[in-house]
């Protein structure tokens, strides 16, 4: 089932300002808590927060991805970000990936490393495989 999104998935920037259900949410937050590191030794957190008053964009969640500094770091949290992206686009979610922080509050104790914008797709979820545009 994961191959068939991995195929066929895309980066989604464009978002409906719209609330998530609450049941929808803990759901999310359920599968937070089930991901698998890459690392076992690397301290992470990931944090889902929300705008609920966003400006200058359409971007009312976010997944903050934190780690201690430490060998290894940014593949153990690209590793758990991806197995994320791979879930939104399964339960019909869109998702990118972002370097700058967003202005919201964390509560993790780890630094920074990168964040995950999602919600509701106001652009297509998907592509097919002749929107792709890969080398040979």
């Amino acid at each position: 089932m994961k191959n068939e999104y991995i195929a066929k998935r895309k980066s989604v920037r464009k978002f409906e300002n719209t609330a998530l259900p609450t049941e929808f949410l803990a759901e999310i937050k359920d599968k937070i808590n089930s991901v698998t590191p890459l690392f076992s030794g690397i301290a992470y957190s990931v944090e889902l927060v929300e705008d609920i008053n966003p400006t200058k964009t359409d971007v009312r969640y976010y997944l903050l991805l934190n780690s201690e500094e430490k060998d290894g770091a940014y593949e153990n949290i690209g590793f758990i970000g991806q197995q994320l992206r791979l879930y939104f686009s399964s339960i019909g979610l869109g998702s990118y990936f972002r370097i700058g922080k967003p202005n919201v509050a964390s509560n993790s104790n780890l630094p920074y490393v990168i964040c995950m914008p999602f919600g509701k797709p106001a652009e297509p979820l998907f592509r097919e495989l002749s929107e792709f545009k890969k080398k040979n």
